[in-house]
């Protein structure tokens, strides 16, 4: 449930921004320098009989996330490519995936370009110390580098 309350509060903030703005940065290479601002977690595992199932918003990443967008439909976290699954003069959705034999993980990122803002969220299932799946959502404060 708080996930979804998350996710449309994000939504509902698309038609706060002036029109005009997306279309220019759709067409223009430019760089957003972020940090997080909240993330929100959800863990449940179990190991060695102890089961624990918990929400928690204390989690924080170190340093900046940099993600850079190209007209030519290229998205990038970090120098890394992204997958990029939408794209338009709205904005942009990239993803990337990982896994090992005990764990896969797949986060998706939300580029708006009114609002020069992202949010990210993050699905993992693992079986390192025991059964394990988590989720965070992830809002970002980001400054503009052209």
């Amino acid at each position: 449930m708080k996930l979804w309350a998350l996710a449309v509060t994000a939504t509902l903030c698309i038609v706060l921004a002036p029109r005009g703005q997306a279309e220019d940065l759709f067409q223009k290479t430019f760089t957003l320098i972020c940090d997080d601002v909240e993330v929100h977690a959800y863990r449940y595992s179990v190991t060695a009989n102890k089961v624990l199932r918990e929400w928690s918003t204390e989690e924080k990443f170190p340093g900046k996330w940099v993600f850079t967008w190209d007209p030519r439909g290229d998205l990038t976290l970090d120098g890394k490519l992204l997958t990029v699954v939408a794209a338009g003069p709205y904005g942009v959705i990239g993803m990337s995936e990982a896994q090992n034999p005990t764990a896969a993980s797949s986060w998706s990122y939300a580029l708006n370009f009114d609002l020069r803002t992202v949010v990210a969220a993050q699905v993992n299932t693992s079986s390192l110390l025991g059964p394990a799946i988590k989720t965070r959502i992830v809002e970002f404060a980001c400054q503009l580098d052209r």
